[in-house]
């Protein structure tokens, strides 16, 4: 009886050791990120074909609830382009206090985690071969850029974004860009 013990757990032993042995079966693993900028602009569909996302560097800012008070910002710009059959641009200018710390809505008012410095959306002129229509950020009270999501490590942001823009030189024509979204996009501001 003892030594069927004393073998059972010999070859208990014997067979931990080949199953938890040293060998390196670790396997790596790259995640594929494939980022997106895209919106509904007066209920039609717009996806970016390219973007990119730069710094202009630092920028002070006047916090007139503070009494006119100077803030340090960072200016960055995220912009999306198109040019399948219609050259179309949308460019958002942000003014962040913290690359690292960018969860949160932005709106056109100074907040702690920076605003919305300006929109514009550019297209095609439909009526005129070779002009183009600019259209900028016109009622600030719908506004809205909000980073949903973001990965330090990757230095990737996702989120959502809605605007209300007027033509310039016209500013009784606007237009609406709602159900936006960005999803993966590097920040990685040098």
């Amino acid at each position: 009886m003892r030594l069927k013990l004393l073998l059972k757990l010999c070859l208990l032993f014997i067979f931990t050791g080949l199953f938890t042995s040293c060998q390196d079966f670790s396997q790596d693993f790259e995640i594929l990120r494939f980022p997106l900028i895209r919106a509904d602009v007066e209920g039609d569909s717009w996806t970016a074909l390219e973007h990119s996302v730069f710094s202009l560097g630092k920028i002070v800012a006047f916090d007139e609830s503070a009494g006119e008070s100077e803030i340090i910002l960072e200016r960055i710009i995220l912009t999306g382009f198109s040019s399948a059959d219609r050259i179309e641009k949308l460019q958002i200018t942000l003014d962040i206090s913290d690359r690292n710390a960018l969860r949160g809505t932005f709106t056109s008012q100074l907040a702690e985690n920076g605003r919305i410095r300006a929109v514009e959306w550019v297209m095609e002129n439909p009526n005129r071969a070779g002009s183009y229509l600019t259209y900028q950020l016109c009622n600030p009270e719908n506004a809205r850029f909000i980073i949903e999501r973001q990965n330090r490590t990757e230095e990737i942001i996702s989120g959502t974004f809605e605007f209300d823009l007027c033509r310039i030189n016209i500013p009784e024509e606007s237009i609406r860009i709602d159900r936006g979204e960005f999803r993966d996009l590097s920040y990685k501001l040098r």
